[in-house]
């Protein structure tokens, strides 16, 4: 235990609601080592001054532990997803090669334990296998990075769930048999639950690094403050509800009538038009900014990411690419 005592690999992230949140490992209740979410507002003095974000609340004051059923004695490396067309709702993603993913319960303190997520298909599995020299050998699937929100068009092209999705990097790790080494990919999925996989890109190299040294992945975030590529998106100029409801009405009207109550085959007073015309109604007039769209977690392909990532376990580095040059070459699913 005392290898352990503290806390470990934190990746800090933006919701969509502009929260600075981090997930971090430390000393766990029901494990060895667990995983926690907490609010950087809480930590740090001044930050909602600084950043500018005082009229967001803190949801998470303190340190909020995160589980999932069948807890492993250590876990490392969960990270959050989001549901944009359902409020947001929140899902952590635990694992990639036995592909396990589940919601929150409200209020976002404790994951359900009935994961939601399909199989990860044989391009992710089988990258353990991929190897050409005979003297490596891969160990494991690594979750690295928070997720984030990429609308694979420039920017002001109008976010719809056709055209945007959710990006996470992830590594392969593995060894010679003496030093241990990451290859980092790209994992592309569906931008509403159950967030299925769509493709993936090729090992990443990153510009200035050598391919001999351990490098991995921490985290990833917008940086438009530094790198301003257009102006900030307008609902009345760029394209409002009107557009994207359009564009997603097939998509609405099924969500809302699942989540209709069951009416009798024999009930002749049930009207599927009127029910379809009322769920567009409470969709309409429920938002006036389009539900994909958001500062902190949302950008367009000609927005740039900057990318941190730790160098051997003893140095840290950031690297700045748009998206565009990140997923740039995909294999599908």
């Amino acid at each position: 235990m005392h290898l352990i005592q503290g806390h470990s690999d934190p990746r800090v992230f933006f919701s969509p609601r502009g929260e600075p949140l981090m997930i971090v490992g430390t000393n766990g209740i029901h494990n060895c080592l667990g995983q926690y979410l907490i609010d950087l507002r809480a930590l740090v003095p001044d930050l909602a001054a600084k950043m500018h974000i005082t009229d967001i609340p803190i949801r998470f004051p303190n340190l909020t532990e995160l589980t999932r059923p069948n807890l492993q004695e250590i876990e490392k490396n969960w990270f959050m997803m989001f549901d944009s067309l359902d409020s947001n709702r929140e899902y952590l993603h635990y694992d990639f090669l036995h592909r396990s993913l589940a919601a929150l319960k409200p209020p976002a303190d404790i994951a359900t334990y009935k994961s939601i997520a399909n199989p990860s298909p044989e391009l992710v599995r089988g990258l353990l296998q991929n190897f050409k020299k005979s003297d490596y050998s891969a160990n494991d699937i690594h979750q690295a990075s928070n997720s984030l929100l990429v609308t694979l068009c420039d920017f002001p092209c109008i976010p719809t769930i056709h055209n945007t999705v959710l990006v996470e990097l992830m590594h392969i790790k593995y060894s010679d048999y003496y030093r241990l080494y990451y290859r980092r990919f790209a994992i592309i999925m569906n931008a509403t639950a159950p967030f299925d996989v769509l493709g993936r890109t090729e090992n990443l190299m990153y510009a200035g690094t050598d391919s001999d040294t351990m490098i991995y992945t921490v985290s990833m975030a917008w940086d438009k403050g530094n790198f301003p590529r257009h102006e900030p998106w307008d609902e009345s100029r760029h394209g409002g509800k009107e557009i994207w409801l359009e564009l997603d009405i097939q998509q609405q009207l099924e969500r809302e009538r699942n989540k209709a109550p069951t009416v009798s085959p024999i009930d002749d007073t049930f009207d599927q038009e009127e029910a379809d015309s009322m769920a567009l109604h409470k969709r309409a007039t429920s938002s006036s900014q389009n539900p994909f769209i958001s500062d902190g977690y949302h950008g367009w392909l000609d927005d740039v990411l900057m990318i941190n990532i730790g160098i051997n376990d003893n140095a840290a580095g950031t690297i700045h690419t748009t998206a565009k040059d990140l997923l740039e070459c995909i294999t599908l699913a």
